[in-house]
């Protein structure tokens, strides 16, 4: 039977993203004696879930082209954030404290020290700039990347990157509370006496830092949200690929230069990302299939 015309569908990315609200509003009630402030957590999940499905029922009867693209965007953009922010909250729920110092030992025996000292040596004020630059030009990345596929590949090319991109970043935020990591700059302290001098992409990445809450650290989310946003453009835009590749690799690369991750996060998040790049429109298919009966 064909469907209405007008009558909003509950895609398979708005059924992972709202699942993956439920579940962790459920996962902080559950586990609510290590959640701070759980019942903001969880009503704050569920709030979210609640704008995200009502932002897109109006966005699927738009007709224009623009208003289509904005909508979609900033209710995954919404949600993605609601989901990552409250993952955070659930850091202790299986472990009583940070594991940063397994994970510093670990990158001692495999490196024969912590990366994020040694890169010292090469620290000067040019260089940080350009990778506090690269690290805060994710958040530029993210729209250019969206707006190039949905505006010259259509809105079926635009809506599975953003599902791969959506499942990518909800499995490091899954990862966050089975293996709680802060950063560098928490687990090793004064080891970092060359101080990360730049000027005013710095002094942005250092706000960020400051504003940020603690947690995070496995997988880098930073790095594997840019590996996936590279795949895509390297698969449908090339034009666009080459350009921002050197941009891509220096932002992975700052995540460990200014810090705000271990070496190891990094590489998780790199190749967990490969992953999901596989795994992602696997699950789609079917879930598009399921919801389609």
């Amino acid at each position: 039977m064909e469907r209405p015309k007008g009558r909003p569908r509950f895609r398979a990315l708005d059924l992972v993203l709202v699942l993956a609200l439920v579940l962790i509003a459920g996962l902080a009630a559950a586990f609510h004696s290590r959640v701070g402030r759980w019942p903001a957590v969880a009503l704050g999940c569920l709030g979210a879930a609640g704008l995200f499905l009502g932002l897109n029922l109006i966005q699927r009867r738009l007709t224009r082209p623009g208003g289509r693209f904005f909508l979609r965007l900033l209710s995954v953009s919404l949600a993605l954030g609601a989901i990552y922010e409250a993952s955070l909250r659930l850091a202790f729920i299986a472990w009583p404290a940070w594991q940063d110092r397994s994970l510093i030992a670990l990158e001692k025996a495999l490196f024969g020290g912590a990366p994020t000292v040694w890169l010292q040596a090469f620290v000067r004020p040019g260089l940080t700039e350009w990778m506090m630059f690269a690290y805060v030009f994710y958040f530029a990345l993210y729209p250019i990347v969206t707006a190039v596929l949905f505006f010259r590949r259509g809105e079926a090319v635009f809506e599975g990157f953003l599902f791969t991109l959506a499942f990518n970043n909800i499995v490091c935020n899954f990862l966050y509370p089975v293996y709680p990591v802060n950063n560098p700059v928490a687990g090793l302290g004064a080891l970092h006496t060359v101080p990360l001098e730049g000027y005013a992409a710095t002094a942005v990445a250092e706000f960020m830092r400051a504003s940020m809450t603690p947690g995070g650290g496995m997988p880098s989310g930073h790095a594997a949200a840019t590996t996936i946003m590279l795949l895509a453009a390297f698969k449908h835009e090339r034009r666009l690929f080459y350009p921002l590749l050197a941009l891509g690799l220096s932002l992975i690369a700052s995540t460990v230069y200014g810090r705000f991750h271990y070496l190891s996060d990094t590489l998780m998040g790199v190749g967990l990302a490969f992953v999901c790049w596989r795994a992602a429109p696997l699950v789609k298919r079917r879930l598009d299939r399921a919801l389609a009966r």
